[in-house]
């Protein structure tokens, strides 16, 4: 619990955190789970065969 108060406190992490909400909202992520790959967004929870279909378009593959 100390360690999360402190870290509560920490500037870089309030930054990280800034960056992080900025690019969902640039992304129109507005909940979880969301997962990008490539170009792709998917959101929402999905099967196994999806994540795999969704990595191996974003790899080339």
């Amino acid at each position: 619990m100390e360690r999360l108060k402190k870290d509560m406190q920490d500037p870089e992490i309030d930054e990280a955190i800034k960056r992080n909400v900025a690019l969902a909202q640039a992304l129109r992520i507005s909940g979880t789970p969301t997962f990008v790959a490539g170009k792709e967004i998917l959101r929402g929870l999905a099967d196994a065969s999806t994540m795999k279909r969704l990595i191996s378009a974003a790899r080339g593959s």
